[in-house]
């Protein structure tokens, strides 16, 4: 990306598409031992949307140090 990221403009976009999609707002938990489903609401996933000033040489670094690594499988 080149130019001013409109953040408004991502924000509608980010709320739509996690609006729509449950699976986007799905988490599994555990309780009592035994896994939960739970789909959060959306505005509690659109608020979790935050954004940092950076230049485009570092956003590759900052990406990976802010994105958890995924779980490992148990079979």
């Amino acid at each position: 990306m080149r130019g001013q990221l409109g953040v408004a403009a991502l924000r509608r976009a980010f709320d739509d598409v996690v609006t729509r999609h449950e699976i986007l707002r799905t988490v599994y938990r555990v309780c009592g031992g035994w896994p939960v489903q739970e789909v959060l609401d959306p505005p509690s996933v659109a608020e979790a949307l935050t954004t940092v000033d950076c230049a485009e040489a570092d956003v590759w670094e900052l990406v990976t140090a802010t994105v958890p690594a995924p779980a490992s499988r148990r079979d």
